[in-house]
Parts: C-alpha cells; sequence; structure tokens
C-alpha cells in the first residue's frame, strides 16, 4: 500500500510540474486576453487549433490548472465548418452519419443529446470578454470527433470519421479543380482528312476436316481476298471443297466493290456486287446498296441530365470509369449532364452532405443499338438478284431520333418469287428512359413480331422479357410439319442484387418458352441461379413434348485460377421421372494468353461415358478450333478447323496474322531517331526498337527496323495512332506529334511514321527593382505560334528563376501572366518575348535573356 501510494504521489507531482512548464510558455507568449479578463485558476496562451487534413488556424485558448485545455466554441465551429444554430443562450450543431443534433446549452452549463444530458465542470466551460471556451474533451463530445490536445506542441488536432464538412470541401476542390474529364463528351476536333488509297492487298483463307477412325470425311476451305483501288476495296472470293474422288471442286464464288465517302450526309457508303441485304431478313444479294450509316457506330450515344433530389446543401459528384465528368453546385439546382455509350454504361455518384457525410451511388444506363441519336437521320436501300428463296428484291429501310428517349424506324421490302411481286413492310420504336426501363417493338409483315421489356435501374430488382413470334412466308422452304403458321418464343429473366461484401452475389431466375403460332407450349426451362462468390449453384427444370422429356437438374460452377491460367470447372446432375439419368463434369482453362481448351466427361443411362476435349486459340499467325468425342457407342469424331489472314504493303515480306483482314484497315510505319530532324528516314537516323504503338486501344510493338504493323481498323472512321512515350528510355526525345488520326483505306496497309525528335531545356531569370515585393512564385506563360497550340505555365523560383523540360523545337511567345502582373503592380520588358527552338541546336540548354519588373506608372485620373 505504502509503495502503490508512493507512485501516484509521484505522478501528482510529474503532472503538476509538467502543467507549470506549459503555464510558463504560456505566460511567455503574446496575450490574447486581458489579464483582468482570465478567471482564476485560468492561464491564457496561443493554440494551434488543427483539423486533421487541412491547414490549422492559430486561436487563444484557456489551460486549467487541472492541465484541461478550452478553446473558442465559436472558433471550432468555423473551422470545421458543421452546420449549427447559435441562440443567446444554445448552440446546437448537426452531427453527421444520422447522428442527429447536440446542443450546448451555455446558461445552463450542460450538453444535451436525444436521449441523455451531461452537466459541464466549472473547468469545461467559460465564458471570457463574452467569448465561450469549451474544454476540448466536451468538444470531442458535442461534435462526435476525436479531440487530442498536445501540452508540448500547444496544439489541438480534430478528427472525424466521416471527415468534417471543411475537409469535404477541401477534397472536393481539389477532384473538381481540373474541371470534368476532357473527352468524356469533348467537342469534334478538326476534321480528319480522307486520303484515297491503291495498292496493296489482303487474303483470309480458312480450312477445315472431319474424320472418324472409320473414315474421313472430307475437307473444305474458302479464300476471301481484297485491294485497295481509288479508296475502296475491290473483294472476291471462292469455296473449295474435295469432289469424293481425291480431286478439288470450287463453288459460291462472289465479288464486290465497296467505296466509302467519310462526311458526306448523303451518300457515307455504297457497294456494287455480291453482299448481304434486305428489309425484314438479310439473304445474299447480286446487285447494289447505298446509305449514309457509319460503318461503325459511335461510341457515345449523347446525354442525358442527372437531377437528384437532394436535401438543402448537398452536393453531388458524377463519375465515369473513375474520371469526373460533372459536378452540381450546392446552391444551384441545375441537372448535371452525363454522356452516355451504346450498351451499358455503368455511372457512380458521390453524394457529399453539409454534415460531412458521403454517400456513393451506383446507376447503370443502358442504350440499345436500335436508339438512334437525337435528330440523326440514317437509312439503307439497295436491290439486286436474289441468290436463293427469290428472283429479285428491293428495300429500303430509315431510323430518326425524334427525341433522346424515342427513336422510330421505318421501310420494306418488294420482294419477287415466281413472277409474284410482293410489298412487305415493317417498322419499329424504341423508348428508354434514364430511370433504367428500355422498350421496344419491331415488327415485318409475314416476317416476324418482336417485343422486349428490361429494367434496368438502380434498386436491387433488375429483369427483362422478350417476345417474338415469327412466320413461315410464302418463299420460305419449311422443314416442320405442314400446316405449322410459324412459332413463338419467350425470354424472360429476373435478377435480385445483394451487398458486393457478401458471399451470396444475387439470384437469378430464368424462364424460357418455346410453340407453335396458337398453341401452346412446347418445351419450357426455368432455372434459378444462386450467384456466389467464386462460382455458381443452379436447379433448373425443363419439359419438351417432342421429345417426351421431363428433366430435373442441378449444376455447380466453381471458378478457379490455378498459376496465372483461370479456369473453371461445372458439375451437372440429371434427373427424369425415376432417377438420375446422366452425369456431367466439364472443365475450361486458359492455355496462354492466346489460347482455351474444355474436357467434358458425360454419363449417360444407356449410353455409357462420352469424353470430349477442345481447343481454341492462336498458334502463331494462325486461328486453331479442334473438338475430338469418343463413346462407347460410335466411333472416335474429330473436327479441326483454322483460319488466318495475309497482309501485303509493298514490302518484301508479308505480314501473317490471325485475322479477320478482308473487310478492315491496316496502318504501318516507322518509329525512328530524327536526328537531322527532316522528317523523314535517311543517313544518319537510327530506328527505334521495341517501342509501343497504341491503334485504337490496341498494342503492337516495333521491331528491329522500327517497323510496327496493326490490322486491326474500321476503315473510314477516324481512328486514333499514338506513341506511349511513358515506355521511353531517354526521356529527352519525344513525338514531333503527339499522335495521328487517320481515316483508313481497307484492304491496304496506310502508312504513319512516327520520327522522334530531340527536346530542349528551357531556363531564364526574372529580375525586379527594389520596388517589386517579390520575384519568387511568379507565374509564366509559354504559348505555341502554331494554331492549336497549348500554353505552358511556369512558376519561378524563389531567387526569380525558371526552368522547364521536355520543351518541343518550335516556336513560341513567353510572357508573364496578367495576374502576376496585377498582384505585383508591376510591367514586365519586354512584354513578350519570342523563343525559337531549332531541331538541330546542339546544346539541350535554351537559356533566355533576363525578364525585367519594374513597378508599374500610377494611372491617370
Amino acid at each position: 500500500m505504502a509503495g502503490r501510494a508512493w507512485r501516484a504521489g509521484t505522478h501528482r507531482l510529474r503532472r503538476r510540474l509538467r502543467v507549470a512548464m506549459v503555464l510558463l510558455s504560456l505566460s511567455a507568449a503574446a496575450p490574447v486576453l486581458g489579464a483582468q479578463a482570465v478567471p482564476a485558476g485560468f492561464e491564457q496562451g496561443i493554440f494551434e487549433l488543427r483539423v486533421a487534413r487541412i491547414a490549422a488556424e492559430t486561436v487563444p485558448a484557456l489551460l486549467a490548472s487541472s492541465g484541461t485545455v478550452l478553446v473558442p466554441i465559436d472558433r471550432v465551429i468555423a473551422l470545421t465548418g458543421v452546420p449549427a444554430r447559435r441562440t443567446d443562450s444554445t448552440i446546437t450543431v448537426e452531427r453527421a452519419r444520422q447522428g442527429g443534433t447536440a446542443t450546448l446549452q451555455l446558461r445552463g452549463r450542460r450538453i444535451v443529446e436525444a436521449s441523455s444530458a451531461t452537466p459541464l465542470g466549472a473547468d469545461e466551460l467559460v465564458l471570457v470578454d463574452n467569448v465561450y471556451y469549451l474544454a476540448t474533451s466536451r468538444v470531442a463530445h458535442l461534435f462526435g470527433a476525436r479531440v487530442e490536445a498536445d501540452l508540448g506542441q500547444l496544439s489541438v488536432t480534430m478528427t472525424r470519421t466521416p471527415p468534417f464538412p471543411v475537409e469535404q470541401a477541401a477534397a472536393r476542390a481539389q477532384r473538381t479543380a481540373g474541371g470534368v474529364a476532357r473527352g468524356a463528351m469533348a467537342p469534334a476536333g478538326p476534321p480528319v482528312p480522307f486520303v484515297p488509297r491503291s495498292g496493296g492487298a489482303v487474303l483470309d483463307w480458312t480450312a477445315s476436316t472431319v474424320g472418324t477412325t472409320r473414315s474421313f470425311g472430307g475437307s473444305s476451305g474458302t479464300i476471301r481476298s481484297a485491294a485497295a483501288l481509288f479508296g475502296g476495296d475491290v473483294t472476291a472470293g471462292v469455296g473449295v471443297s474435295g469432289d469424293g474422288t481425291g480431286g478439288v471442286r470450287a463453288s459460291n464464288g462472289e465479288w464486290s466493290y465497296r467505296r466509302g465517302i467519310p462526311g458526306n450526309p448523303y451518300v457515307r457508303q455504297f457497294q456494287i456486287g455480291d453482299f448481304l441485304g434486305g428489309g425484314a431478313q438479310l439473304r445474299s444479294l447480286q446487285g447494289f446498296t447505298v446509305t449514309n450509316a457509319r460503318l461503325a457506330s459511335d461510341a457515345v450515344f449523347g446525354s442525358v441530365p442527372v437531377n437528384l433530389s437532394l436535401p438543402q446543401g448537398w452536393q453531388y459528384e458524377v463519375y465515369q470509369d473513375g474520371q469526373l465528368i460533372g459536378f452540381s453546385d450546392a446552391g444551384i439546382r441545375a441537372p448535371v449532364y452525363v454522356p452516355l455509350r451504346y450498351g451499358t454504361t455503368p455511372v457512380q455518384v458521390r453524394l457529399v452532405g453539409p454534415t460531412g457525410d458521403e454517400t456513393v451511388r451506383d446507376f447503370s444506363y443502358l442504350i440499345p443499338q436500335t436508339q438512334q441519336q437525337p435528330g440523326r437521320f440514317e437509312y439503307v436501300a439497295g436491290g439486286g438478284r436474289c441468290t436463293s428463296s427469290c428472283s429479285t428484291m428491293g428495300y429500303a429501310d430509315a431510323s430518326y431520333g425524334v427525341t433522346p428517349w424515342l427513336s422510330i424506324s421505318g421501310g420494306g421490302e418488294r420482294r419477287t418469287t415466281d413472277g409474284v411481286s410482293r410489298l412487305l413492310p415493317e417498322g419499329g420504336v424504341s423508348v428508354v428512359t434514364y430511370s433504367g426501363w428500355n422498350a421496344q417493338l419491331q415488327a415485318a409483315k409475314q416476317s416476324f413480331t418482336r417485343v422486349s421489356l428490361l429494367y434496368g435501374g438502380s434498386g436491387p430488382v433488375i429483369g427483362s422479357g422478350a417476345y417474338s413470334r415469327t412466320w413461315l412466308g410464302a418463299d420460305q422452304p419449311s422443314v416442320i410439319a405442314a400446316g405449322d403458321d410459324g412459332r413463338w418464343l419467350f425470354d424472360g429473366q429476373l435478377q435480385l442484387r445483394t451487398s458486393a461484401q457478401s458471399r451470396l452475389r444475387g439470384w437469378r431466375l430464368d424462364n424460357t418458352l418455346e410453340g407453335v403460332a396458337t398453341q401452346g407450349a412446347e418445351r419450357s426451362r426455368t432455372a434459378l441461379t444462386a450467384e456466389l462468390r467464386g462460382g455458381s449453384v443452379a436447379l433448373s427444370y425443363e419439359t419438351d413434348r417432342t421429345r417426351a422429356l421431363r428433366e430435373a437438374g442441378v449444376s455447380v460452377l466453381t471458378v478457379v485460377s490455378p498459376r496465372e491460367h483461370a479456369g473453371s470447372v461445372v458439375s451437372t446432375l440429371l434427373f427424369d421421372q425415376r432417377s438420375m439419368h446422366a452425369v456431367e463434369l466439364s472443365t475450361s482453362f486458359q492455355t496462354g494468353r492466346r489460347g482455351a481448351a474444355a474436357l467434358t466427361a458425360r454419363w449417360q443411362r444407356g449410353s455409357g461415358l462420352r469424353l470430349g476435349l477442345g481447343y481454341t486459340g492462336a498458334l502463331g499467325a494462325m486461328r486453331l478450333t479442334s473438338r475430338l468425342t469418343s463413346s462407347p457407342t460410335q466411333p472416335t469424331y474429330l473436327a479441326s478447323s483454322a483460319s488466318g489472314s495475309v497482309a501485303l504493303d509493298g514490302s518484301a515480306r508479308p505480314t501473317l496474322f490471325e485475322g479477320p483482314g478482308v473487310g478492315l484497315a491496316g496502318v504501318a510505319g516507322q518509329v525512328f531517331y530524327d536526328v537531322d530532324a527532316d522528317g523523314r528516314f535517311g543517313p544518319g537516323d537510327l530506328p527505334a526498337r521495341g517501342v509501343r504503338v497504341v491503334v485504337n486501344g490496341a498494342q503492337v510493338r516495333s521491331d528491329s527496323s522500327g517497323t510496327y504493323h496493326a490490322w486491326s481498323v474500321v476503315p473510314y472512321e477516324a481512328s486514333n495512332i499514338a506513341i506511349d512515350t511513358l515506355a521511353f528510355t531517354d526521356f529527352s526525345w519525344t513525338l514531333l506529334r503527339g499522335r495521328s488520326l487517320v481515316r483508313a483505306t481497307p484492304g491496304t496497309y496506310n502508312r504513319v511514321d512516327f520520327p522522334l525528335v530531340r527536346t530542349r531545356e528551357l531556363a531564364g531569370q526574372l529580375v525586379a527593382d527594389s520596388s517589386i515585393a517579390t520575384v519568387g512564385g511568379v507565374t509564366l506563360l509559354l504559348t505555341g505560334t502554331a494554331p492549336g497550340s497549348e500554353t505552358q505555365r511556369i512558376v519561378t523560383f524563389s531567387d526569380g528563376s525558371f526552368y522547364l523540360s521536355r520543351v518541343l523545337p518550335g516556336r513560341y511567345l513567353l510572357t508573364v501572366a496578367q495576374s502576376a502582373l496585377d498582384a505585383l503592380q508591376a510591367v514586365a520588358a519586354p512584354a513578350t518575348m519570342p523563343v525559337d527552338i531549332s531541331l538541330t541546336a546542339g546544346d539541350p540548354v535554351f537559356t533566355l535573356p533576363a525578364i525585367h519588373l519594374r513597378r508599374r506608372p500610377p494611372s491617370g485620373p
């Protein structure tokens, strides 16, 4: 007991000594309160009041003899930005995350919450010169925060989760300082010209074989080639197969010429020869077709307003693919316009409340390809001789975007068969709402009717349903029993999404019904699937009256990743009316980056065990697909097919790749160090090996000669060809052109070279008269004289010197920012300094003459 008392006394002595030292330091500080105003038992001083992640503020503070630190409550409210209401006797603050409010009763000397009241001690709330000082522990209680007082550093630090409103405002200002993401809905740049080309060629080939252990079934293949001619491509193809006697016969010969006219609003593309066309359904035709539609649809559909109904003071930011694309203002209730792509566009909305609360919501918008951009009119028309099922046909279709949410289409075809002509109209309507609903209706006389409804909003439940009915036309061959006038099909899906952190990700209910028109369902299938983290479990039930089938099944999917090869395993049990009648186990896995293999084993009652092995992937410049099956009741069966492409660009060596090649275009060129700065590869220039060239997002590398090839370009549409400069080992070299936009001619390589030039370092000095306050931190602007050049900002060091690296060769103008001149009340001499950086200069550092600042003369009355 004596030892414990001695230790307690020692602890009290040390605390009193520490407080005494702090009091001495406070007395040495500059006083902020009148000595006569400080109550007895308190000392005054200066403390630094900090909110954890933003700048601090110096405030007057009190220190009680007990060591309690008190800070002015009004300054705390102002610094944190917490919403508060003040009366003569109360201060009410709003807490975050639905924490309600807390009230500091100044006269009653207590903190009142929804279900409790906490009295304050004499040294916890003090009034000095009409300013209330509150103990830091009670500040933490009032705001629902953590407050730490450091007597050694004379500081008070406040933290809270979620952050205080002032922290949220600072973070939001930083996020939005650069504006919205460039390119999200960027205005169209300068037009990209189309240069028609001729020459070059590409050839696609396919080959397939089928055989068993008892007999060789045969082989077949196709050859299609294309060559550029006056900006278009001439295509010819032929199919070959075995004739059964060891010979080869050719069949299915075809040819066509296609030409695009980029930028023409009336005829953007025409084609003559053999092609697929038609109204209600596609057919092989020999004739012509014209259209003003683009070969590749726009990536961006348009923009929709996001106008959330939020309480007063709330703000929100809209993100797409991690980029800020719009943000609201708390004082202005205006919608934020969000750019949407065709297909599914996920959008993330960050909500920021006045108390510092932050919530993130995920939205998803679906724009089908049938939805036309508002105000856009597109058509396609053509005609010719049918190669099957009819004699001649002419057709025309058009679509128009009435509003951002409504598109309509219409047209028809006139078909002649055995001397009898029919006019068959067709039409459609597509409706999209911003709340997630999507409805479509399409119909063609004597052909089909399709209706679909989809909901994909932000709630936990989404679903879709689609119904279609097809008719057997008078000229359509039927393999179905006579008297059948068509079929109908219904396909529906309902999904329940759960939390992403849960092991159970969601539920999915699928239902398919199919039957003959005017009759009930012949076939039905219903499946309930539980989506799990790393797999799924499904229960299914299927009936088929044509096969007298009633079957229930259980399937388990497991996703596995052995080492770097991702794969999956599916186990299925099938039951009929009597017992289990089939078991199937299948697995698939990647073989490298460009291939996949699958293995299936199925046991069925009465048939025994059947094994299957499949592979698909790229082997060099060839894509191979092969399937091997074996069972006790049938001979082993092997089917294989291979395909590839060969392209010529005038060089000695052709380029081999997987394909397809016909119908597309290529780009090729050379990446080189342009030592003599003439823009062409010549004597003294050096090839740049291993440089990544990005062609519409796909990457290829330059070889030892600096040459690259890529055949993945949609012709006639603007394609972006760029260099990955981050992979450079010598950063003093850079591109003379940052990127190239090209409209490619199909059927050939379009040449795009990338000369690399050496950059310069820019250095200079800003000097000033004695009447100028400073030369440090002054902003200068370096602007290129070429059209479209960007302006670079340079900030001077404390001694007025400035430096800028990696400046491209060219002509520039250097000026002192007008805002800096206004702040310093100065003028610069010279006001504008021309800077001419040569391509071939030897010194890597370009030193400029000094720029002088002097006092601006006073303006007249």
